[in-house]
């Protein structure tokens, strides 16, 4: 978010910059070959000319708009694509966007608690608030980055994953637990073997 305010700040900076150093005295010195009357300058400057501005300024945010929404789109598919940690999720997950925040978490404990995602456990990983969340996941659908729908059950709404589809994020990292579970069992095989 703060890279975007900067990039907004710079445009208008630029626009400004633009306007006053190479608008401005090309156009005073037009009106004054051309022997304005002083009331047509006072229009021309104070009316004509900001309004052009605000047409420019306009047109930049909105391309640089356009050109953020279109990386967040990119990165959302990076980490559809990703081969990540737990830990990497949150560290590099789209914390500065709100959609891209809260599809990183689904993508985390879909993998940890399976294809009924509570909605607290989202908000407690984003800060957001559950109707805020549901907000979210909807424009996820409707960009048809995520499937599912919810559910209202007793002990609070849920976000369910549907049956044949999953959200495929790998981890890469295991456990010391669980390769030293590996490393027994293998030594176990192989202990087997040589009784046989």
């Amino acid at each position: 978010m703060k890279k975007i305010n900067a990039l907004y700040i710079g445009a208008a900076i630029g626009v400004i910059l633009f306007v006053f150093l190479l608008i401005v005295p090309p156009t005073i010195r037009m009106m004054e070959q051309l022997h304005f009357d002083i009331q047509s300058r006072w229009i021309i400057l104070t009316t004509i000319i900001p309004i052009i501005s605000i047409i420019l300024l306009y047109s930049v945010l909105s391309y640089i708009r356009a050109l953020h929404s279109e990386r967040e789109k990119e990165q959302v598919k990076e980490i559809i694509k990703a081969d990540l940690t737990e830990d990497e999720i949150f560290e590099d997950a789209l914390f500065e966007n709100e959609k891209m925040r809260v599809l990183s978490v689904i993508h985390s404990f879909a993998k940890i608690k399976g294809k009924k995602i509570p909605l607290s456990a989202i908000e407690k990983k984003t800060n957001f608030d559950i109707d805020k969340i549901e907000d979210i996941i909807v424009l996820l659908m409707a960009d048809e980055l995520l499937d599912g729908h919810f559910d209202y059950p007793d002990d609070g709404p849920i976000f369910v994953l549907p049956e044949k589809k999953e959200i495929k994020v790998r981890y890469i990292k295991d456990s010391k637990e669980n390769i030293e579970k590996k490393d027994e069992k293998k030594k176990f095989g192989e202990e087997g073997s040589d009784l046989d």
